[in-house]
């Protein structure tokens, strides 16, 4: 079985606003939810070829991946890939709204599940941190103006 899961949130900040937290790996801590510490490994925003080191957990499970850039757009959508805590491929997303900016995080995994739990399990675990991340980035956001 394979993981596939997202979740989108409205935020009353323009994109550029939103890309400049969601798109820099030095503010993952003010948004993640399970990282204990963030390591970019290239400077700047994120763009393709940039990687990003995350520590943290997932399901009681510790990890440190790698995430690498492999397609990204500037102000517009990242897309990654990691192979902990599960090999996947992550897609952040921005698109204007009428309201500010709408926000979608996409996991999928890329290979069979090796996690020692069932998918459907790990699918809504991850759902639930993916929502929880955009709840903390909108909040982040719209408190900060």
């Amino acid at each position: 079985m394979s993981v596939d899961v997202r979740a989108e949130v409205l935020i009353d900040r323009p994109r550029e606003a939103v890309a400049e937290i969601m798109f820099n790996p030095k503010c993952d801590m003010i948004w993640m939810t399970g990282l204990t510490r963030v390591f970019p490994q290239t400077a700047g925003n994120l763009a393709k070829g940039s990687k990003v080191e995350h520590v943290g957990s997932f399901l009681g499970r510790s990890f440190s991946r790698v995430a690498l850039v492999t397609r990204a757009e500037e102000k517009s959508f990242v897309e990654f890939s990691a192979d902990e805590p599960f090999a996947m491929k992550i897609r952040y997303e921005l698109k204007d709204a009428d309201a500010g900016t709408k926000v979608k995080i996409q996991v999928q995994s890329v290979a069979e599940l090796e996690f020692p739990m069932p998918a459907s399990i790990v699918s809504k675990a991850a759902k639930d941190k993916i929502d929880s991340d955009l709840k903390k980035l909108k909040k982040h956001l719209e408190e900060n103006i």
